[in-house]
């Protein structure tokens, strides 16, 4: 299988599609569309909980997605999944059901994550276990608010994850045969995110680490779970799981690649209103990125020592400017920048090689600009 370093530098000729203006209309209409069918689902589960009880702290807890849904976050994965299977099967309707099974699983990831990374704000929203702590000392409630607050989010958390699991496996669009084709690419994803998070939270103990293992860690925690899974899904849905396999990993390495870069690139140089979340929470938790790992290999020793400053402390707003600087001074930004362009370039040239329908083709470059442009 190929890996981010077996990545080469990409065909120059074959990325004219990064330079035209980007089409939003079709992720629009894909939002639009699978907006309801999420919202149905959540609100069939909900309902059924009163008759467990009517506690107005719990009722609000598990209403929570409802307000994270509403806050129209991207639906990258289940749109992907969806523009694999319309290219291979025509059909842009029958998969809707079962695809929000991608938008749950990635609410249940974000819960949790919000918890490891102490993060206070997504998508405008508090996130849920501050949500939750603030309830609670508000209605001046007794013990610990704060452990509490993150004890409810991990039980919603599970809770979100089995209803990943209940609409993907109760799906009737699709046969049993398909449904469990699809579904060896599901379980690889769920493996793949919590073992890639596994080593993220591991390496915020690491004094030190290295490229490779920030590659294996972007391949499992981004790239499978963000593209190369919802890619293959989509593929099997449409009957060529086979067929396209190795087509969708190395789309979705090039893809995952970029699109994590750019994530540690936006904790570092966005603003709040742009990124929608807390900023420097790389610094604060101690995290290693490609940025972080170019000072340490290529940075001057005072640059280093600036680094290790930074790491673990409370980084804020006060200290834009000194962040900003450390990492644009030394080339931390530029050599991440690249490696951004070359990822996206190489996509480009797969899709360009590949065998996909010219009119889906397009789509997949208006993709590519649409994760481009975050960056912007």
């Amino acid at each position: 299988m190929t890996t981010l370093s077996d990545l080469s530098v990409p065909r120059t000729a074959l990325v004219p599609s990064l330079e035209r203006p980007r089409a939003t209309t079709d992720i629009e209409d894909f939002r639009e569309r699978l907006q309801p069918c999420l919202e149905d689902f959540i609100t069939q589960k909900t309902d059924g909980y009163s008759s467990y009880t009517d506690d107005s702290l719990l009722v609000t807890i598990w209403n929570y997605p409802q307000r994270m849904i509403k806050a129209r976050g991207k639906r990258i994965r289940p749109y992907v999944a969806y523009l694999m299977y319309r290219a291979l099967s025509g059909d842009d309707k029958k998969p809707l059901n079962i695809l929000i099974s991608l938008e749950l699983f990635h609410l249940f990831c974000l819960v949790h994550d919000d918890i490891i990374d102490r993060g206070s704000q997504r998508h405008n929203l508090p996130t849920l276990h501050r949500f939750v702590t603030a309830k609670l000392h508000a209605d001046n409630r007794l013990h610990d608010p704060e452990h509490i607050g993150k004890a409810q989010a991990i039980l919603l958390g599970d809770i979100l994850f089995a209803w990943s699991q209940e609409a993907f496996h109760g799906n009737r669009d699709f046969s049993c045969g398909t449904i469990h084709e699809a579904r060896r690419f599901f379980n690889l994803m769920i493996d793949e995110v919590v073992i890639g998070e596994m080593m993220d939270v591991d390496m915020m103990t690491r004094r030190a680490t290295s490229l490779d293992a920030i590659d294996k860690k972007i391949l499992l925690k981004t790239a499978s779970y963000t593209f190369i899974r919802p890619l293959q899904i989509g593929a099997a849905l449409a009957g060529y799981s086979l067929s396209y396999e190795k087509f969708c990993y190395d789309l979705g390495l090039s893809l995952g690649a970029a699109f994590q870069i750019q994530d540690d690139l936006l904790d570092l140089i966005g603003t709040p209103e742009t990124t929608r979340k807390s900023l420097f929470s790389d610094l604060r938790e101690h995290q290693h990125t490609y940025f972080t790992q170019y000072i340490f290999e290529h940075g001057t020793p005072n640059e280093q020592v600036k680094l290790r400053q930074l790491l673990g402390a409370e980084v804020g707003p006060a200290d834009r400017a000194e962040v900003l600087n450390l990492f644009e001074c030394s080339g931390a930004l530029a050599h991440g920048q690249a490696n951004i362009r070359r990822h996206l370039a190489r996509a480009c040239n797969l899709i360009h090689d590949s065998a996909l329908p010219i009119a889906d083709k397009t789509t997949f470059y208006d993709l590519i600009g649409l994760i481009r442009d975050r960056a912007l």
